[in-house]
């Protein structure tokens, strides 16, 4: 069972029913009240000799400057293991050495199942099969074509559909953010950017990527827009345990990032299909235009109440703090 409480502390999630539902859920607060006790002491404690952090991430000052205040040590090391807080990069943390209850890491176990492209491509693909419902969906009825670049097989599959077939493909990098080394390409754009010949069998050429680890995808080219421009919508969750599984939200740290040009397909410039700020800042139309890259959650809201709404009478008021933000069920 999985629960998680938005900034109100009202659990929500989904969990057995009937007679188990009560004791289960008995349960699972006497686990969470143990662990707020563990996290508790840590920031209890009345001395802070003995407390040790690692930080060695280009992150590092959002918990150091907090934390040395308060005097706690700071170290480099990254192969130190009598820590309390650990704050790196997922391939820094041994978890066979970590002391539940005693430390923290800002890493789950696991999370290399959806934290690059690649791997979270696999993680929604193997999902979605093993979930296909009845009636014989396939997996594009629910995501875009997807080919990994890094298979020979699947660089072929995608030169042929890019050559039959008129569309948009956006090429991502495996382990890049920020918007970086993101292409949105045609039929008409030149392949020489992602792709270089080499000798296959028989002395034939080949196309194969310049660069490793790239997922191409087929562009979803009739997006929602927000004022005519694409959007994302950046959520922040805090995962205080794993083990039961505590989540805490707040809807008001959460943010709508909007493009900085108004959407159309066929317009290459990247400030116009990515949300990125770190793509939009350095665009020289950013000066005039930064205050219409971005929304709260409650001007969401009332741009659905007030722009949607009225063209679909099932949609309730305030859809975007309601059904959109409360009712959300895990598995």
């Amino acid at each position: 069972m999985l629960k998680f409480y938005n900034e109100n502390s009202t659990i929500m999630g989904n969990g057995p029913s009937n007679g188990e539902k009560k004791i289960d859920e008995e349960q699972y607060e006497d686990a969470i009240l143990k662990k707020t006790l563990q996290l508790g002491e840590l920031s209890r404690t009345d001395s802070t000799q003995g407390l040790i952090f690692f930080a060695g991430t280009d992150k590092a000052r959002v918990i150091t400057e907090i934390l040395e205040e308060r005097g706690w040590s700071r170290t480099k090391d990254h192969n130190v293991t009598n820590f309390t807080i650990k704050w790196c990069l997922a391939h820094q943390v041994d978890w066979n050495q970590f002391q539940e209850g005693k430390q923290l890491i800002n890493n789950i176990p696991g999370q290399l199942a959806f934290a690059d492209k690649i791997n979270l491509w696999y993680t929604i693909r193997d999902y979605l099969r093993n979930r296909r419902t009845l009636d014989g969906n396939h997996i594009q009825t629910f995501l875009p074509m997807t080919f990994v670049l890094d298979d020979e097989s699947e660089v072929a599959e995608f030169l042929r559909s890019f050559k039959k077939q008129n569309r948009t493909w956006i090429c991502k990098p495996r382990y890049s953010y920020a918007g970086r080394g993101i292409y949105v390409i045609s039929v008409n754009s030149d392949l020489n950017t992602i792709f270089k010949f080499k000798f296959g069998y028989g002395n034939r050429f080949q196309l194969q990527p310049r660069l490793p680890g790239y997922l191409m995808q087929e562009y979803i080219s009739r997006p929602l827009l927000i004022k005519g421009r694409k959007f994302d919508i950046r959520v922040h969750w805090l995962v205080a345990w794993t083990k039961p599984l505590l989540v805490f939200y707040n809807h008001n740290a959460s943010v709508v990032r909007l493009s900085l040009n108004l959407y159309r397909e066929f317009d290459f410039d990247r400030a116009t299909h990515l949300t990125n700020l770190s793509v939009q800042e350095n665009h020289y139309r950013y000066a005039f235009s930064q205050e219409a890259t971005g929304m709260t959650m409650n001007q969401l809201n009332q741009y659905f109440n007030r722009c949607f709404r009225p063209f679909h009478p099932k949609m309730c008021q305030d859809w975007v703090m309601t059904v959109m933000q409360v009712s959300q069920y895990f598995r």
